[in-house]
This record gives C-alpha cells, sequence and structure tokens, in this order.
C-alpha cells in the first residue's frame, strides 16, 4: 500500500477522482510544503517550495490505483521526460503527519497563474463566482 497526497482533479467531487476509486481517504485536510499553479489547462501543478504550502487529501492507494495515477500524470519510473516526478514529501493534518507520495512539476511555463491559497477547490470557486458561474 502507498500514501498519496492528491491536490487537484484527484480530490474529491473534482474530473478525475474516478481514477483513485477504490483508494481510502486517510485525511480530508491536508497541507504540505510547495507553491500551487493554474496551468490554463483544468488542472493544477504543484512546485517545490519551502515559502508556501499547498492543501489537499491523502489516500492509502494499491500498486493498481498507483499505476493509474501515474498514467493521469505522465509520469513512469526511470523515464526522464516526466511532466511530473513523483517524490515522497512529509504531509500535515490536523494531528498526524505522513510521509506521502506527491507528484511535483519540475518545469513552470510563464503561462501559469500562481494560485496563493493553495487551494485548487477554493480557486475554482473564486473564479467561478469572478466569472458569474456559481
Amino acid at each position: 500500500m502507498h500514501v498519496v497526497f492528491v491536490y487537484g482533479t484527484l480530490r474529491k467531487g473534482e474530473s478525475n477522482h474516478h481514477v483513485i476509486e477504490g483508494a481510502t481517504l486517510l485525511e480530508e485536510y491536508s497541507w504540505t510544503s510547495g507553491e500551487l499553479y493554474d496551468t490554463g489547462a483544468g488542472y493544477p501543478a504543484m512546485f517545490e517550495s519551502s515559502e508556501s504550502v499547498v492543501y489537499g487529501e491523502i489516500y492509502k492507494v494499491n500498486d493498481t490505483i498507483l499505476s493509474r495515477i501515474d498514467v493521469l500524470e505522465g509520469f513512469q519510473v526511470g523515464r526522464t521526460a516526466n511532466l511530473y516526478e513523483r517524490v515522497i514529501q512529509t504531509v500535515q493534518s490536523k494531528g498526524n503527519q505522513y510521509d506521502a507520495i506527491t507528484y511535483i512539476m519540475k518545469t513552470r511555463p510563464s503561462s501559469f497563474q500562481r494560485i496563493d491559497s493553495g487551494n485548487w477547490g477554493e480557486d475554482k470557486l473564486d473564479n467561478d463566482s469572478k466569472n458569474g458561474s456559481v
């Protein structure tokens, strides 16, 4: 079994949550160090940073579910041209701490927009309300 931190479209209620169907939710509210950016393509990207925090959920997944996440995230073990890298990162929750697999993008295009709150769901709500889509 693996512990995975999800911060974007794999979260509950998001478009790719079905990819982790069968996973066990360990923490609904958790955070880790990093910076979150909107890619403009309907999903966020997380980058390494000790200056900011990214919020998400923690799941326990089996090898099959982890393989499905790898496909979604464009990650392949041993490949140098991965879209995301799979790293183990310390993730906090209220009263608990986990060493969780986290998908980090290595290169940030200038077109990406920083999500100051560090919370993908919150950012989408803010954008929807600004656009009259709520």
